[in-house]
């Protein structure tokens, strides 16, 4: 079984060139001084980073100036049935 989100936002979009640093630690689409999106450019890394970990997979979609839509793929897992 696999559990599906999709997040959408209206935002930048990213561009073509961008799109595989954005998974990147401290990488951000705009300057942060810039004071227009908050954040240090951290989320999507550890996203990434906890998908790696349980095999799940991120899928983007994006068009600049529209906004991206992320889907996020989670592979659900029963667990192990412990006998004592």
């Amino acid at each position: 079984m696999i559990i599906k989100f999709l997040i959408e936002d209206t935002g930048i979009g990213i561009p073509e060139d961008k799109r595989d640093i954005i998974f990147e630690r401290f990488n951000r689409l705009t300057d942060s001084y810039n004071g227009v999106y908050p954040g240090k450019g951290l989320g999507l890394r550890i996203v990434k980073q906890f998908l790696d970990e349980i095999e799940g997979q991120c899928a983007l979609e994006t068009t600049e100036g529209k906004g991206t839509t992320f889907t996020i793929l989670i592979p659900y897992k029963l667990p192990l049935h412990l006998s004592t």
